[in-house]
């Protein structure tokens, strides 16, 4: 078995409000989004239902 590793590049901007192309207000304003977790031990079929039920809750 060969292992390697596969190295990307990242491109750090000059502009102190992004990082990484995305802009910093845009992720502080993620953060404060309200957030769910699904809860644990449920089937595939039963996340695919509390996934949709909490979907049609956010909007």
């Amino acid at each position: 078995m060969i292992d390697y590793v596969v190295a990307k590049t990242a491109y750090i901007h000059a502009d102190r409000n992004q990082h990484l192309g995305v802009e910093i207000n845009h992720l502080i304003a993620l953060t404060k989004q309200k957030s769910y977790k699904m809860p644990s031990g449920l089937t595939r079929e039963e996340r695919r239902a509390w996934a949709k039920k909490n979907q049609k809750e956010m909007g």
